[in-house]
């Protein structure tokens, strides 16, 4: 019996079908996180696994439990917002204390829990200072404290690392799910961010307009994604469409803008399904002119069109020569600079080309943690 499970989960304002059939499970222990644009539905998602929102439809169960219709208070289920929450005339103590004593706790268990929430986020010590005293590491790490501090069955994380600055904000990525893996929360990790879901997630769940259009391992739906919407948002913005031709010198891919590539049909896709081709940006190399073209399967000469220096990489976009008008983006990170207008060969293998279907409807294969391949 799966520890989490959302079936059929249905949601609309109005017109506007916020959530439309979600349907997803998981084992105790693991770290879900839904990923997907603004508007496409996670954070409705999160509402109504929390009592914030009821669904239209559908059943939301927890430790073998239905718990669709009870409020909030009565699900045992710890939330973390974006905003953190914090009540601001209330001290550290007082904040993490609130939901204890919600749960009629004594004063000596509250105390005891408050002294060790602390110290399991690495601020002993702090009970007597406002939230405005903190830093916005500390107080991201009291609201975190105050949830587990209720001990809850299941964790819930609203984007609650968006406020924190790039730097810190992959120190306490790393942090949450080093706490995660100590305590063996159950968490549900809401994000528009790719990286701190591929991150943070055990399985990564990818919304498209209210629907799940992929459920699996995070390195499985980054390295073998099915479907366009998916890659892209998962950062292949190569992405061409076309279809497959089989030739006895190997498959390749026959872009609507006249390229030829070649490439591996993987045996679990069927040619005939494929209609896009995408290449990642870091899988593309720039190799000197003096390689012919001929020698490569996929090899293309191009111009420097766009230049942008990021330090650990160099971010360009290329015009491939001859009429076809395709543009690429190369991720390149061996410190060379090229300069606009300069030529070179774009080069990539049969098996860096990902061949995309058409987006589907919801994409789900098992659960998080359910042994997804």
């Amino acid at each position: 019996m799966p520890y989490v499970e959302a079936a059929g989960l249905h949601k609309s304002f109005g017109a506007v079908h916020a959530v439309d059939d979600v349907s997803f499970t998981m084992e105790k222990g693991k770290f879900l996180a839904l990923l997907g644009p603004s508007g496409c539905g996670k954070t409705t998602t999160l509402r109504m696994i929390a009592g914030l929102s009821q669904p239209d439809a559908g059943a939301i169960r927890l430790d073998g439990r239905d718990i669709s219709l009870l409020g909030p208070e009565k699900r045992k289920i710890g939330m973390v917002f974006q905003t953190w929450a914090l009540f601001p005339h209330m001290s550290i103590h007082e904040n993490i204390a609130f939901g204890l004593r919600l749960q009629k706790l004594t004063k000596a268990q509250i105390k005891q829990r408050v002294v060790e929430a602390l110290e399991l986020v690495q601020l002993p010590g702090l009970e007597k200072r406002l939230p405005r005293q903190l830093s916005g590491g500390q107080q991201q790490r009291v609201a975190l404290t105050r949830a587990l501090a209720t001990r809850p069955k299941l964790m819930l994380f609203d984007e609650p690392l968006s406020n924190l600055d790039h730097k810190l904000r992959i120190e306490m990525r790393t942090e949450l799910k080093n706490l995660q893996r100590t305590l063996s929360l159950t968490c549900i990790h809401v994000t528009h961010d790719q990286g701190e879901a591929l991150s943070l997630g055990d399985h990564v769940a990818v919304m498209s307009a209210g629907k799940i259009l992929d459920l699996r391992e995070a390195d499985a739906l980054f390295n073998r994604p099915r479907v366009r919407f998916v890659a892209d948002f998962l950062g292949a913005t190569n992405i061409l469409r076309g279809h497959v031709i089989n030739e006895a010198a190997g498959d390749t891919f026959q872009a609507e803008s006249g390229i030829r590539i070649g490439v591996a049909v993987p045996d679990r896709i069927p040619p005939e399904s494929i209609r896009y081709a995408a290449i990642r940006p870091e899988k593309v190399a720039l190799r000197s002119t003096k390689l012919q073209a001929s020698e490569s399967v996929n090899a293309f000469p191009v111009r420097i069109a766009e230049v942008d220096y990021l330090g650990t990489v160099t971010r360009y976009i290329v015009d491939l020569e001859g009429p076809t008008g395709t543009k690429l983006t190369v991720s390149d990170s061996t410190g060379r600079i090229l300069a606009i207008g300069e030529e070179a060969l774009a080069t990539w293998t049969r098996e860096d080309v990902l061949l995309l279907q058409e987006d589907p409807g919801p994409v789900v294969e098992g659960g998080a943690g359910n042994g997804s391949p």
